[in-house]
């Protein structure tokens, strides 16, 4: 297990206790596509569609969503984790 926190989108992830899998299947996505994207393996390329239902599945507006669903560096948090 690494000891890299977790990137925002994961944080976003566990706390609708959904696994990879299932946010993947929500947008279209396979669970490991999730998986890039939370290691920052690869940027996300959402369709606009597939981003208001990244932003439901996830119960967040667009404004919350993170600029970066990889990024390690808590500048890069979402201000919903942050004040929570």
């Amino acid at each position: 297990m690494s000891n890299e926190p977790d990137s925002p989108l994961a944080m976003l992830r566990r706390l609708r206790f959904m696994t990879q899998e299932q946010l993947g299947k929500e947008i279209g996505v396979t669970g490991n596509t999730i998986a890039r994207w939370e290691r920052g393996e690869v940027k996300a390329r959402l369709t606009p569609q597939q981003l208001k239902k990244l932003c439901k599945a996830l119960n967040i507006t667009l404004d919350e969503l993170p600029d970066d669903f990889g990024s390690h560096h808590p500048e890069q948090l979402p201000s919903l984790l942050i004040n929570e």
